[in-house]
């Protein structure tokens, strides 16, 4: 799927063909990445936040860590626990397609 990002700070961003919007909020290289962020079936004015942040371990090795707050429980559409739908789409949708590109164990599908 394609990621769209204009520039960092403030330009809107869209994953998935549009079903995860929101915008950049801070950009800093090799550091860290906030996003305003929610999905298309969210109400309006549900916004969350999600920040990824990088942390080099030793040479050749990152840590990357994300924190995702703001999750509301309920879509808008009657679907429930969307915060384990988020979790699992993190995991699915970019942490197991990082694992499949650089070859590091075996990516947990489910």
């Amino acid at each position: 799927s394609r990621f769209v990002r204009e520039t960092p700070g403030g330009e809107p961003m869209s994953l998935f063909d549009g079903s995860i919007v929101g915008k950049v909020v801070e950009c800093e290289d090799e550091k860290r990445i906030v996003w305003d962020w929610r999905q298309s079936s969210w109400p309006e004015d549900c916004v969350s936040k999600a920040v990824l942040t990088f942390a080099e371990q030793n040479e050749g090795v990152t840590k990357v860590s994300l924190s995702h707050t703001g999750i509301p429980y309920n879509d808008g559409r009657g679907n429930d626990d969307q915060p384990r739908v988020v979790e699992e789409g993190w995991k699915r949708n970019i942490f197991d397609r990082i694992k499949m590109v650089f070859g590091y164990g075996v990516p947990q599908f489910s």
